[in-house]
């Protein structure tokens, strides 16, 4: 039992006992609470709770590491393609479309949109963009990346890819930032 005249030990910085604390000290001490509820501490109104993070805060929050910013390693355009397949949608367009497929030049970033009425058309729509490049751009797709999606793994896909000469890269499995 406390005596009357004796003070509460508490985590917080009491000037005349803790002088030379650092925001990084308190917040640790404090079992690292949030900024949010830091700023109603009296001894933390003090210090820029603005510019201050907490690596450890940071890492324990995260389930995975953070991925590093994209860098594009392609050197020319249509070197990389990146293709994916989004749908169903519960909601029919005017053309009876429920998928599209999106297609993306890795170095230039530019997108082409294809709207499908079943996944069975991913082959035909694939087909027309690398036709469409070999004569409007005068080049060929070296390499396609896809998700692990059953539409790109089809056999006639792959088989197009074979016949073009493309490399097929397949991202890995729940880790859409590669896609």
């Amino acid at each position: 039992m406390q005596q009357a005249n004796a003070t509460p030990r508490c985590f917080t910085v009491v000037n005349k006992d803790c002088n030379g604390l650092t925001l990084e000290v308190l917040h640790a001490r404090l079992g690292h609470t949030s900024l949010s509820k830091m700023k109603y501490i009296s001894d933390c109104k003090d210090f820029p709770l603005d510019s201050f993070h907490c690596e450890t805060c940071i890492l324990v929050k995260t389930h995975r590491l953070p991925f590093g910013r994209s860098t594009i390693s392609t050197k020319n355009p249509f070197e990389l393609v990146h293709m994916d397949l989004w749908g169903p949608y519960r909601v029919v367009n005017l053309n009876g479309a429920r998928y599209f497929v999106t297609i993306m030049d890795d170095f230039t970033r530019n997108t082409w949109t294809q709207l499908l009425q079943s996944k069975s058309q991913v082959y035909a729509a694939i087909e027309y963009l690398l036709s469409m490049v070999e004569t409007q751009f005068k080049t060929k797709v070296s390499m396609v990346r896809t998700d692990n999606g059953t539409e790109f793994l089809q056999s006639i896909c792959l088989s197009l890819f074979g016949i073009k000469g493309i490399l097929h890269q397949r991202s890995i499995v729940k880790t859409p930032q590669q896609n």
